[in-house]
C-alpha cells in the first residue's frame, strides 16, 4: 500500500515560511498562576490536548510546536487571553512569534510542565488516551535526523488508501488538529513520526487515521527503512465541510 516516490516529488512548495522579519518574544505581562491543576484545562481544549500528548509521547527535550492563533493580534494584548494564560500553566517555554509591528500570528510551545507530565502519566495509566499517539510516537528515542552516512539512503513514499465516502465518519482530535493545521498552512503539514517500519504504515489502525487526508506520504531511511518524518496535503474538505464548520475551528481564544 506504500508506493515509492522520487524525494523531489513531496509536496514541499506550499509551505507556509515564517517572514524573516519575524522573531520569537516573550510575552508581556505574563503571570505564573496557580500551576496546581491543569487537567481541566487540558481536557477542556481539545486543540490543547493533542500538542500536550504529542510532546508527551515523542519526549524529544526542546522540541517546539507552533500554534496557529485564528487571527492576528497585537503583543501587547496577548497575555489577556485565557487561553494564553491556559497555555502558560501548561507549558514551561512559550514564545509569541511576532512581526515588525508586534503583531502575533502563532505561538510557539515546549516543555511540558511537572504537572501537565503526572497529569498524562494518569490518564497512560488507567488506558484514556487514544491509542494512535502510541502507535505513531513508540519509536521517538531515535534519531529524527538524518545523518550525514545515510543522507544518500532516503527514500519517501506516498501511502495509497482506499476510497471511502466520509460524510459519517467519526474524526479524532488528533485528525481535528492535524487538519486545522493542514489548511492553515496552505494544505501541507507535517510532523517528525521517528523509527516505524513500513509494515507500521500498512496496517488497519493507520489506514483509519489517514482516511482524512488527501494524500499521506512518510520520509525515513536506513536498512531496514525506518521513518523520520509524516507529510499530510489535501485534506478531504468536500466530505468535512460540516466538520470543519463546526468542530474543527475550535476557538483558540
Amino acid at each position: 500500500m506504500l508506493t515509492e516516490i522520487p524525494i523531489k516529488e513531496l509536496p514541499t512548495k506550499n509551505i507556509k515560511e515564517v517572514e524573516s522579519t519575524c522573531k520569537a518574544s516573550r510575552i508581556p505581562f505574563l503571570k505564573t498562576e496557580d500551576l496546581s491543576e491543569v487537567s481541566d484545562i487540558i481536557s477542556a481544549n481539545c486543540y490543547l490536548e493533542v500538542i500536550v500528548y504529542i510532546l508527551y509521547f515523542m519526549n524529544i527535550e526542546g522540541y517546539p510546536i507552533n500554534i496557529s492563533l485564528p487571527e492576528t493580534i497585537k503583543l501587547e494584548n496577548l497575555s489577556s487571553l485565557p487561553f494564553i494564560c491556559n497555555v502558560n500553566r501548561i507549558f514551561s517555554y512559550q514564545r509569541a512569534i511576532v512581526d515588525d509591528n508586534s503583531i502575533v500570528t502563532e505561538i510557539q510551545v515546549k516543555d511540558l510542565r511537572p504537572q501537565t507530565i503526572k497529569f498524562v502519566e494518569e490518564l497512560v495509566n488507567l488506558n484514556r488516551i487514544d491509542p494512535i499517539f502510541k502507535m505513531l510516537f513508540k519509536s521517538q528515542q531515535s534519531d529524527l535526523h538524518i545523518n550525514s552516512n545515510s543522507s544518500n539512503n532516503v527514500r519517501a513514499y506516498i501511502i495509497n488508501k482506499e476510497t471511502k465516502n466520509l460524510e459519517n465518519e467519526l474524526i479524532s482530535n488528533i485528525q481535528k488538529y492535524l487538519l486545522w493545521e493542514c489548511i492553515n498552512n496552505n494544505g501541507i503539514y507535517g510532523i517528525p513520526i521517528s523509527g516505524l517500519s513500513i509494515y507500521d504504515f500498512e496496517n488497519k489502525c493507520f489506514q483509519d487515521f489517514i482516511r482524512f487526508f488527501g494524500e499521506t506520504y512518510v520520509v525515513g531511511s536506513g536498512e531496514p527503512w525506518k521513518s523520520t518524518h509524516l507529510i499530510i496535503s489535501k485534506p478531504e474538505e468536500n466530505s468535512l465541510t460540516p466538520l470543519l464548520e463546526s468542530k474543527l475551528r475550535f476557538s483558540l481564544v
